[in-house]
């Protein structure tokens, strides 16, 4: 007891690739630095997954340690298919809702 030891993420991130969706739940998600716990939560399961093989990846020349303290320069080298969508497919686009407002004012003042 009251012994330290590293925790195995390699194969801890292996298991939750099957599984995207157990992150959320896994008992060693309390472990996670901060930062790459709130990258791994993003709700579309396909990115998450795209994540966790990244962060594999970065597993095979970095620890878990090195990768919280420098992680936004890894995440600038990453692709665009891991990052953020812009639009999400249920999202309003305001633009084209205020283009609306703007044609229906028109119509009332003529």
């Amino acid at each position: 007891m009251n012994k330290k030891r590293d925790i195995p993420w390699s194969s801890i991130l292996k298991s939750w690739l099957h599984k995207p969706r157990v992150v959320n739940y896994s008992r060693y998600s309390p472990y996670l630095p901060k930062r790459v716990f709130e990258y791994l939560k993003i709700d579309d399961l396909s990115i998450r997954k795209e994540r966790i093989k990244w962060l594999i990846g970065l597993l095979a020349n970095h620890d878990m340690n090195e990768i919280d303290e420098k992680f936004y320069d890894f995440i600038d080298q990453q692709s665009d298919q891991l990052k953020e969508p812009k639009y999400h497919p249920f999202d309003v686009d305001w633009a084209k809702y205020d283009q609306l407002q703007i044609a229906t004012e028109r119509s009332e003042t003529q």
